[in-house]
């Protein structure tokens, strides 16, 4: 960790370039070229899981980091930015550059993802 502090200008953080938003990251599923990387406890994943995201538990990486491609881009995501960011870091300190973190947590994309009643209504009229 002494390395990402020390080399890591923290305000890339705040313009944006390492962040995406809960709707990018929306956009985003599906995409071969990107990797979904849900950083939550078991117990969060097992309460409401993403199928469409790798899940690894934020304290599980150092021995699992083997099973994150790197030949795509990697977007962490938890049930807060913090959880997210720490797993961000800890990527970039293990060498990945293709990084990104969500910012928010998993609350937000969860309101984005889920049907509500005007979406029913409107696949309806189809």
């Amino acid at each position: 960790m002494d390395t990402i502090l020390t080399e890591m200008e923290f305000d890339a953080l705040a313009t944006g370039e390492f962040t995406i938003s809960p709707e990018g990251v929306k956009n985003v599923i599906g995409n071969k070229n990107v990797q979904l990387l849900d950083v939550r406890t078991d117990e969060e994943a097992a309460y409401s899981p993403f199928p469409f995201a790798k899940h690894i538990p934020i304290n599980q990486l150092p021995d699992r980091i083997d099973e994150i491609a790197s030949d795509a881009i990697t977007i962490t995501f938890g049930s807060s930015s913090f959880q997210s960011t720490v797993a961000f870091f800890y990527l970039r300190q293990s060498g990945m550059e293709t990084v990104k973190t969500m910012v928010g947590g998993t609350e937000d994309l969860v309101t984005l993802l889920k049907p509500t009643p005007l979406s029913s209504i409107h696949s309806a009229k189809r």
